[in-house]
């Protein structure tokens, strides 16, 4: 996976790396020290490429490497170390291997940032690598934010920030602390490197310690573990199972779909929506209705594809029988709306409760029939020239099919009984 993602953000895959040993106490940590990569990671360099107003900007890369995961503090009585009356560690995660991506100081505004956190994700989510919840932790940001007078060349004083679990925070954190470090550079007060605490409820970061320096950590290469050797076989076998990457996807779906950029982007930064698509699509010809149907009404019952019961096979399959009049667009509605209620396949559902459109021509104009006579004055009022009547009398063809019947068959046999001549 590590090679993968490399591969995927064009860095150099290092033939050798080794693990280190990174030193340093805390309560989330037992052994005193993480497993990490350091002088040798696994890649090198790299970029990502993101769209933000209107163009595109590439942030450079350091380096992608792997490490161990820790423990993860519970603070009690507080969703926050705030005010909590206890703290208690949580080691279900302890060792978990996970890879850090570590860019250059290319991001140059909270908006700009949180961007790069879209395509990071979309990315990460398209090579499978992650699920990219970040609420769960499944991918998490520390951010390392400085200002400096413009003009200077300098980057300034680093302040690093941790427990942002959402864009939005990534985004509200980083711009609160660009403006407390603006406001401490205005009235003199010294910035110091630091680590900070993001709290969600305050909108507000606060110490949690002053920050180390890599010499800190007291790096070494863990005795106990072999160099990593990578061939180039490893390397091209990898290389060969990366799917497109989002912006080239989303490129692809304006340029072949004649989307917008609104809905190509929702594809882009949900690679679940658009794997499930594109399967839809190879038994489905018609990229327009599907994607509104997608749009419309399948993510008003589900926006998590994870979870999605429906196959995209299934859904296609829903469609054409609609195309082809087997049943109409407000069947193939509530067929969606019983499947999610019950989760049964969408086919499964129309063969089980006969849901089949009526195109029997006997058996609607039988309907017809039935309806004309109950209703021998709206009848009349349509031969004498209130047209308009015709709606009702079709409504009330298809609530004596209980909505089964085809509409436009309904209408052909309506004007032929009511028509003179």
């Amino acid at each position: 996976m590590a090679i993968m993602a490399g591969l995927a953000m064009r860095c150099a895959i290092n033939r050798r790396s080794i693990f280190a040993r990174k030193n340093y106490f805390y309560p989330d940590l037992p052994k005193g020290y993480q497993i990490s990569q350091y002088e040798e990671p696994i890649c090198s360099g790299g970029m990502v490429e993101i769209e933000h107003e209107g163009s595109i900007k590439t942030i450079r890369l350091n380096r992608i490497h792997m490490e161990e995961d820790a423990g993860k503090l519970v603070h009690v009585g507080a969703p926050g170390i705030w005010g909590s009356t206890a703290s208690a560690v949580d080691y279900n995660r302890s060792s978990v291997p996970l890879i850090e991506i570590v860019t250059e100081p290319d991001i140059s505004s909270p908006s700009e940032a949180r961007e790069f956190m879209v395509m990071l994700r979309a990315i990460l989510v398209s090579l499978r690598i992650t699920d990219g919840n970040m609420e769960k932790g499944n991918l998490r940001c520390d951010a390392n934010v400085s200002i400096r007078e413009r003009g200077e060349a300098t980057l300034g004083v680093k302040v690093e920030i941790k427990n942002m679990n959402s864009l939005k925070a990534i985004e509200r954190a980083l711009a609160y602390e660009i403006d407390r470090l603006g406001q401490m550079k205005q009235n003199g007060v010294p910035i110091e490197q630091e680590t900070r605490l993001w709290d969600d409820s305050s909108q507000k970061t606060a110490l949690m310690r002053s920050k180390e320096e890599s010499h800190d950590y007291r790096y070494f290469p863990d005795p106990d573990l072999l160099p990593l050797e990578i061939n180039d076989e490893w390397i091209d076998s990898v290389r060969k199972s990366i799917p497109p990457m989002p912006l080239e996807r989303k490129a692809r779906y304006e340029k072949e779909y004649s989307f917008t950029g609104s809905e190509s982007r929702l594809f882009m930064t949900n690679p679940g929506y658009a794997d499930f698509y594109e399967r839809a699509l190879a038994r489905y010809d018609n990229p327009r209705n599907l994607a509104n149907w997608l749009f419309s009404e399948l993510l008003s019952h589900e926006d998590d594809f994870d979870r999605l019961h429906i196959t995209p096979e299934d859904f296609a399959g829903l469609l054409a029988k609609i195309d082809s009049g087997e049943i109409s667009g407000r069947i193939g509605k509530e067929i969606l709306r019983t499947s999610f209620e019950k989760k049964k396949g969408l086919v499964e559902i129309i063969e089980q409760e006969g849901l089949k459109q009526i195109t029997d021509r006997g058996v609607i104009e039988a309907a017809v029939e039935y309806v004309l006579q109950k209703n021998a004055q709206q009848a009349e009022e349509y031969r004498g020239g209130k047209t308009k009547v015709l709606g009702f009398l079709v409504g009330e063809v298809m609530k004596a099919t209980k909505g089964k019947a085809n509409p436009g068959l309904v209408n052909e046999a309506l004007k032929e009984k009511l028509d003179p001549g």
